[in-house]
Parts: C-alpha cells; structure tokens; sequence
C-alpha cells in the first residue's frame, strides 16, 4: 500500500471527527466519523464549500472560518451544536495550521469528539435560572417600567419575604416594607446612573433591622439600548455597629455625660482649695 492509500485508511480508523479545509474555505477531507458525528448524508467531495456542506453546524463553520484567518490553533475547546434529529450535542474540539515543506500555511484541520455524555446538558435559560438562584447575595431585576423581573431566593430570605414575587409586579407592592430598596430599584430606573458600595438600612416582617451593601447595574441589549436595572446586595448587619446615631447618642447622654459632670465638679472644688489655701497663706 503506497503512503497515500495507507494515509487515507489512517484518517478513516480515526475515532474522532477531522475536518480538514483550505485557506479559501474549500473541505478537503473529512472522515467517516465526522459525517456521522454531524449526520451528514452521503460523502463530501473534495472541494465542496464548507458553508454549505457545514449549513446545520454554523458554529463548526465559524471555528474553521476563524481558523484560516487567524492562523492559530487551539485546544480543550467545547461547543454546543445539534444532530440530525435536533438533539444537542457537546464537542471537544481543537483546530491546527497545516503548513507545507517551506512553513507556507496551506489550511486548517479541526479534530473532534462528542463528548456529551460527560456533559450535563440545559439550555442556557434554565442554567441562568439555576445561577441566579444560588447567587450568595441578593440579586432584582427591575425593567424601566419599574415591574420585577426576576429575583433570587437570596433576595427573599435576606428581606424576609413570605412570598414569591410575581414577575411583573410594580417593585413599589413587591417591596413595600422595603422602601429605601424600592426608591433605589425607582430612582436607578429614572437616572440610569448606577452606583457602587452603597449602604441603606431597612426592616424584616419581624422589625429587625438589616443593613444592606449594595450595588447597582443597567440592563441594555445588544444594540446598547437600556431595557432595565439591576440591584446586587448582601446582609451586611454583622460588620456595622449597631445601635446607629440615636441610640449612640443616648447611650452617651446617659454613661458619659454624668462622669464628665463629676470631672468638671471635681476639678473645681480642687481649684478652690488651691485658691483657698492661697488665701490663708498670704495673710499669715
């Protein structure tokens, strides 16, 4: 069997996909094992388009695309595409230059394994739902109309709310023994300016009180437009001294005005001993 033959049996027993391409986007080999991988019907001629070869799996098309123009390869990479049957699939993949005798670039290659298996798949919502819900701190979403759109359980146990918040609540009635949180979530709607180590206190359902670090964010789309705000905050009652200004103050009034009193009184009945003693003392 002479080199080449011997080369394409090789790239047959393969048992990863490889995908091999020109620097002007032409496939010029692909494996059994790619074409089954990506369901796709019938070999692939030598020189077929890889945009249309690949049509189903544009995001292949692209890491090849990308590939050729960059001229860097990569390894350990992962990406989402489907099966035939729209069924996701997880690949592995990395990417190589193909250089000639002379180091000249010629082409790309792309290697790949399914690898979902080893992979818990979701859809991008639920995994963002999951993610926001373990969120350690507090997290709101407000649009600009001011209706919640989303927050975590953070959030309701950090405020001790009883109940869940029904997305598209004015954040006045979700949040109405909170008014301070409520008027940021507003006043951040109207400015659009958002805000960094910020502090506000407020209450629990059972009146104690709960400090509060916060921060806030705008929401925009792709097209930079704002759609909404954000509040990002944790319990930070621990690390401020409590009783606040009034208390203190009262706590002060009570302990320390009396004794400065006494030092005052003390220091004058001293004086006038001294200014007694003075006294006796000239007129002798």
């Amino acid at each position: 069997m002479d080199s080449q033959g011997f080369l394409d049996v090789a790239v047959k027993n393969l048992p990863g996909g490889l995908i091999l391409v020109d620097l002007k986007g032409r496939i010029r080999a692909i494996n059994e094992t790619a074409e089954l991988l990506l369901g796709l019907s019938g070999p692939t001629v030598s020189g077929s388009d890889l945009e249309k070869v690949l049509a189903t799996h544009p995001k292949i098309v692209k890491v090849l695309q990308t590939t050729t123009t960059k001229l860097v390869g990569c390894n350990r990479q992962e990406l989402v595409t489907e099966r035939a049957d729209r069924e996701k699939m997880v690949l592995g993949y990395g990417t190589l230059v193909l250089k000639n005798a002379e180091g000249d670039p010629i082409g790309v290659g792309m290697t790949f394994q399914d690898i979902t298996r080893m992979i818990p798949l979701m859809d991008s919502h639920r995994f963002l739902d999951i993610a926001l819900k373990n969120l350690p701190g507090g997290l709101i979403f407000v649009d600009l109309h001011g209706k919640v759109r989303g927050i975590n359980q953070a959030a309701q146990r950090i405020l001790g709310l009883k109940e869940e918040v029904e997305p598209g609540t004015q954040c006045h009635v979700a949040f109405k023994n909170h008014p301070h949180v409520y008027k940021v979530l507003l006043s951040t709607c109207e400015s659009l300016n958002a805000v960094n180590r910020q502090e506000l206190t407020t209450h629990r359902p059972d009146g104690e009180k709960v400090t509060l670090g916060y921060g806030t964010l705008i929401l925009r789309n792709p097209e930079g437009q704002p759609v909404g705000i954000g509040m990002t905050f944790q319990d930070i009652t621990r690390f401020i001294p409590l009783p606040l200004k009034a208390e203190f103050i009262r706590i002060v009034n009570r302990f320390f005005t009396p004794f400065a009193l006494a030092l005052v009184v003390s220091s004058m009945m001293r004086i006038r001993d001294a200014m007694n003693k003075r006294i006796v003392s000239s007129s002798i």
